[in-house]
């Protein structure tokens, strides 16, 4: 079954270049034999590209030839405004959060106390472990799998 759109789900404001980069290497991330779609009952195979264009724009803010350009993708290939299309739905899905609903729940760890791992700092922020599994440094937070360092 495909998934669907949530209501309310958005990438405006937020970080979307993951989808971008899974849109654009279909080897690594090939689309299922359903992708997602924006309306229950109509496949992306079937949605018009202006439609596409304008939905995406929709639930990111950003012109989705830009991020056709970013994927390095072709404009006038319809099967890229699919794998766009799918990507950008799947990660908003993801990031959606439902009133009173929290995607990750991170015990909080009361001062003074560890929470078992040799981490070097821990933050209660949703997909951050703040953690390092890098043996060369522990002054940064993990993020998704992408190391990112204090200040930058």
């Amino acid at each position: 079954m495909a998934t669907v759109s949530m209501s309310g789900a958005s990438l405006r404001n937020k970080n979307f270049l993951g989808a971008i980069q899974q849109a654009g290497n279909p080897t690594m991330y090939p689309l299922p034999a359903e992708p997602a779609r924006f309306v229950a009952g109509k496949s992306l195979a079937t949605t018009p590209v202006d439609e596409l264009n304008r939905r995406i724009r929709e639930l990111c803010g950003t012109d989705p030839r830009l991020l056709l350009t970013m994927a390095k993708m072709e404009e006038d290939d319809r099967q890229s405004w699919v794998r766009l299309a799918h990507f950008m739905i799947l990660l908003a899905n993801e990031q959606h959060q439902e009133p009173n609903h929290t995607a990750f729940k991170v015990p909080p760890v009361p001062l003074g106390e560890t929470d078992g791992t040799d981490s070097p700092g821990r933050t209660d922020s949703p997909g951050r472990t703040g953690r390092t599994d890098n043996p060369g440094g522990t002054d940064g937070t993990e993020y998704r799998g992408l190391r990112v360092q204090p200040g930058l």
